[in-house]
């Protein structure tokens, strides 16, 4: 099976979804877990890391899946909406950290996940609405 074909049958949407909804919850759970154990254990889960590395994934990951998906129903403002969510997403890899507070750089964060999770259920919902990406697998 290629690798379009997986895109095509929406596995990038629902990779895409999963990996943004996971960067919510480390971003929303990670200060509880900070209290609930000890901080040697979550040393390998620091936010910087795991953010660039998020990211590093979820980008590309998204690029070519909305792409894919622009391909068979061609709404343009959905790659714009997704790209808003991505770049939102990288804001607090880019800006230097004494411009931007822990707070603020969790709040673009997850409102950048969010939007990048709503994109991919706009556009696979959009591909399989009319069967579009199954046809051409």
């Amino acid at each position: 099976m290629s690798i379009k074909s997986i895109l095509d049958k929406g596995w990038g949407d629902r990779a895409a979804f999963c990996l943004s909804s996971l960067c919510i919850l480390h971003c929303l759970l990670l200060p509880v877990l900070l209290v609930a154990y000890p901080i040697g254990i979550l040393v390998t889960l620091s936010d910087e890391m795991f953010h660039q590395i998020m990211v590093s994934v979820a980008l590309p990951l998204s690029l070519v899946s909305l792409y894919v998906g622009y391909g068979h129903h061609k709404r343009n403002q959905l790659i714009v909406f997704g790209s808003v969510g991505l770049g939102m997403l990288m804001l607090p890899l880019v800006v230097p950290h004494e411009l931007i507070s822990e707070t603020e750089e969790t709040w673009l964060t997850v409102a950048g996940a969010l939007i990048v999770c709503l994109a991919h259920v706009v556009n696979f919902r959009l591909c399989t609405a009319d069967q579009a990406c199954e046809q051409s697998a």
